[in-house]
């Protein structure tokens, strides 16, 4: 991993952490699964309550996408913030 790769997965960490309280006061939790800096693809994972939750993907896509897109870390307004299909607590 490259630094540019490291500094954007610190980033993308700190900003995660920020918006982290909203996902755990409903009994869930989010976390960076992989950063690809050349695509720009971002992988979140969601676990607890959020992981098997009907509006997980509304979570991802109007919260977790629209201010990670927003943010000052150059992710491209084209590339989709995913979430793995299956998630799990990680250690």
């Amino acid at each position: 991993m490259s630094n540019t790769d490291q500094e954007r997965r610190a980033q993308l960490e700190a900003l995660l952490a920020k918006l982290r309280p909203a996902v755990q006061a409903d009994g869930g939790d989010l976390y960076l699964t992989s950063v690809d800096t050349d695509s720009g693809k971002v992988v979140v994972g969601l676990s607890g309550a959020c992981s098997s939750c009907a509006i997980s993907t509304t979570t991802v896509k109007l919260g977790v996408e629209r201010i990670l897109k927003a943010s000052s870390l150059g992710l491209p307004a084209s590339k989709e913030i995913s979430t793995p299909r299956w998630t799990s607590r990680r250690a």
